[in-house]
């Protein structure tokens, strides 16, 4: 979901931390911060708006934003897209892990969960649904012509979502993990 900007934080961990077995996860929805309250990940990189339902007994900082965008594959894209979108599986992904995953979008359209938005942008592209993606996973798709962006139900041209770098209160940063908090406080300011 994230783009790797976040790299640099960790970039200076083998010469500090040489002797330190680093493991980076990767995880869609709430994944990264149930397993932040969980106590399974000492940080955690998440987008918004899914932070703050824990945004009561976590500290974040603020790292960027993605933008969103609505896609469709375009041969797909018609004057009769409202009725079509009905006929078409929206895409929508899923933490498959969490037992209070959304099941549905709220509406009577069809839809299909998948695990993760690479999966999600190459399911649109083969023509087997629409929905939100982020623009930058879609950017080459879109400038090509294989996907078509448009307009959902009032949504603006895009969505915006926040990118945090995400601490569990309760839990102690040591020392790795206190060293790429000041890097992002860094970055925040």
């Amino acid at each position: 979901l994230c783009p790797m900007d976040w790299l640099p934080l960790v970039a200076h961990l083998p010469q500090q931390f040489p002797d330190t077995v680093i493991d980076i996860q990767t995880g869609e929805g709430d994944s990264p911060l149930r397993k932040l309250v969980t106590e399974e990940v000492d940080l955690a990189v998440a987008v918004g708006p899914a932070t703050d339902k824990y945004v009561m007994d976590i500290n974040r900082q603020r790292l960027g934003e993605i933008e969103f965008v609505f896609v469709i594959q375009a041969s797909r894209l018609s004057a009769n897209l409202d009725d079509d979108l009905k006929r078409i599986p929206h895409l929508v992904v899923t933490d498959f892990d969490d037992p209070h995953a959304a099941d549905a979008v709220g509406e009577s359209i069809p839809y299909w969960r998948v695990s993760d938005h690479k999966t999600k942008v190459a399911m649109i592209a083969a023509g087997l649904g629409w929905g939100a993606v982020p623009r930058w996973l879609a950017a080459s798709a879109l400038a090509d012509g294989s996907l078509a962006s448009f307009h959902y139900r009032g949504f603006r041209d895009n969505i915006c979502h926040a990118v945090y770098l995400c601490h569990w209160r309760p839990l102690p940063l040591g020392p790795v993990a206190a060293s790429i908090w000041q890097r992002g406080s860094a970055a925040d300011s």
